[in-house]
C-alpha cells in the first residue's frame, strides 16, 4: 500500500476530495517553497545591511582615530604655547594675550583643549 502511494503522482496543488469538507484542505507545499524563497531574501537584505553599516562603522573609527591625534597634537602644542608664555613673558607691560588674565573673552588663553 504504501508503494502504490507513494508511486501515484499528484499535482502540487490538488485538493483533498476524500471528505465533504475538502474545500477547507489544500496542499500547501507550493506556499512552503515561496516562504523559503521570502526568508532567503530577507536573509541576503540582512547580510548586505550589516556589509554596509560595518563599512560605515570602520569609516566612523578612522575618522574618530584622526580626531583624537589631531585632539592630542593641538594640546601639546596648546601646552607649549602656555609654558612659552609663562616662562618667557617675565618682561614688558603685563597686558600680552596671557599677562594678568585681562584679555578679551575668546582670546587664545580662554581657549585651552583638555584632553
Amino acid at each position: 500500500m504504501l508503494k502504490l502511494l507513494q508511486s501515484t503522482p499528484r499535482p502540487p496543488n490538488a485538493r483533498i476530495k476524500l471528505s465533504p469538507l475538502a474545500n477547507f484542505y489544500t496542499d500547501f507545499s507550493g506556499a512552503e517553497g515561496a516562504d523559503l524563497a521570502r526568508i532567503e531574501a530577507a536573509q541576503r537584505t540582512v547580510v548586505a545591511q550589516t556589509g554596509a553599516k560595518g563599512a560605515r562603522y570602520d569609516e566612523l573609527l578612522a575618522e574618530q582615530e584622526a580626531l583624537n591625534r589631531e585632539l592630542s597634537e593641538l594640546t601639546a602644542a596648546t601646552a607649549a604655547a602656555q609654558a612659552a608664555a609663562a616662562g618667557g613673558g617675565g618682561g614688558g607691560d603685563g597686558a600680552g594675550a596671557s599677562g594678568g588674565g585681562g584679555g578679551a573673552p575668546g582670546s587664545a588663553s580662554d581657549m585651552v583643549l583638555s584632553p
